[in-house]
């Protein structure tokens, strides 16, 4: 497994875990897969599944307006943005803005605390 990493959602189904070490090391879905079938002793192709349904399950979840809390890991739910206006900074352009529901994702302490070294 990589050094001490901490979870980044970078893009939808795009999971990586994100080097907090300096040394620029990664982990995408597809290794991430792999990590878990060897860790749970899985198939490739099961362990996909498994993340395959454990992604469906959480976009489900916060699409209907619901949270998604794992006691020790962290909470996924969304944030409501307002319409608004903003500012291109390079133009000064003034920009209408649309409401938007984003995704969030929580640390619980215990994982905050394990990515820390506690």
């Amino acid at each position: 497994m990589h050094c001490g990493s901490a979870f980044s959602n970078i893009a939808p189904f795009e999971f990586r875990f994100v080097c907090v070490c300096g040394v620029g090391c990664e982990m995408n879905k597809v290794e991430l897969v792999a990590a878990i079938a060897e860790s749970a002793n899985l198939t490739k192709a099961e362990a996909g599944a498994a993340v395959d349904a454990f992604l469906d399950i959480v976009t489900a979840e916060l699409k209907s307006g619901e949270e998604v809390r794992l006691v020790g890991f962290g909470t996924f739910l969304t944030a409501h943005r307002e319409a608004g206006v903003a500012r291109n900074p390079r133009t000064g352009e003034e920009i209408k803005t649309q409401a938007s529901v984003t995704p969030k994702f929580k640390p619980a302490g215990a994982f905050k605390a394990a990515v820390n070294g506690g």
